[in-house]
């Protein structure tokens, strides 16, 4: 990890050798992780390809446009991130991105209406801030498992054995002390645009790939998506969260707008499903798995995807 002096900006190695500005260590490799070796945004039948036209809610440090735009030629993107400090990180990778791409980073979020919200931003763990916050007890015991299993996926993998070898009773200690570490948060108040605006604003005919990361408010982001915006959307990827019930939420307003969906997860978040949505074949819902070890446990699915 090094420190940018003429940024002020901390900045990380990446396997490939580039160096990447980013918030935290921990959380930069567990996206990294997601992103460039699970390749999350590449499942469940959803494929980018060359000449894409690409809406990425939820930017974060642009470690989802770095994956997209090392793959892939020509894309437009427009790339959506409220939170100031964050957006100035994704700024700065920005300019590690070459090749034939049109690129456009709005220090904006994605909302019913253009408005301005207060988001509580966690600047140990940017990508959990959110305009929704969940403080129930379902949630904290989500966010416990998460913190438990990202322990176990952390790429220091001494620490990991170390970890392992604890009384169940002391890692659960252990996870509780970092969960308070990274909860430190901040009010801020960002700005946010309408669907409507965007579409509008940024001349949109066609969307060939939707990335939808919103911290909890990807119901309602859905929900204010007109059903002719829907028709131009022809794939995408929603990380869902605060429980499966939101996961079965997204999933109906997906088949309703006319998608063929499937179910997914990541190794570091097997609690907050991936769903994912696109227009070819016949309607069937699927749990994609098969990518995942027998030591991953989360409830299982009905074969219809829609109730548990």
């Amino acid at each position: 990890m090094t420190q940018d002096n003429s940024s002020t900006l901390t900045k990380t190695k990446l396997p490939d050798g580039r160096c990447i500005a980013h918030m935290n260590a921990s959380e930069t490799w567990l996206i990294y992780d997601e992103i460039f070796k699970e390749q999350i945004y590449d499942r469940g039948g959803v494929k980018l390809h060359d000449g894409a036209t690409v809406i990425d809610v939820g930017g974060n440090i642009g470690l989802f446009l770095l994956y997209a735009t090392d793959r892939y030629k020509k894309l437009r993107v427009l790339s959506f991130e409220p939170i100031p400090q964050t957006f100035r990180v994704l700024s700065e990778n920005r300019k590690l991105i070459e090749g034939d791409h049109e690129i456009q980073l709005i220090n904006a979020g994605i909302w019913r209406d253009s408005t301005q919200k207060t988001f509580r931003h966690l600047p140990r763990f940017s990508c959990s801030s959110t305009m929704c916050p969940d403080d129930s007890p379902e949630q904290q015991e989500r966010a416990l498992n998460f913190t438990l299993n990202a322990f176990l996926q952390h790429p220091n993998r001494w620490l990991t054995r170390s970890f392992t070898m604890l009384p169940r009773f002391l890692r659960i200690a252990v996870a509780k002390a970092s969960m308070r570490y990274h909860a430190k948060s901040q009010s801020i108040s960002c700005r946010l645009m309408s669907p409507n605006d965007v579409f509008e604003q940024f001349e949109i005919e066609r969307v060939d790939y939707f990335k939808l990361d919103a911290e909890g408010a990807e119901i309602d982001i859905l929900e204010s998506i007109s059903e002719d915006q829907m028709a131009r959307i022809e794939q995408i990827a929603v990380e869902t969260h605060h429980g499966d019930e939101t996961m079965q939420r997204v999933e109906r307003i997906l088949r309703d707008a006319g998608f063929t969906t499937q179910v997914s997860f990541s190794r570091s978040s097997p609690e907050d499903k991936m769903v994912y949505g696109t227009r070819r074949g016949q309607h069937e819902i699927r749990d994609d798995r098969s990518h995942l070890g027998d030591d991953v446990s989360v409830p299982e699915t009905d074969p219809g995807g829609i109730e548990y």
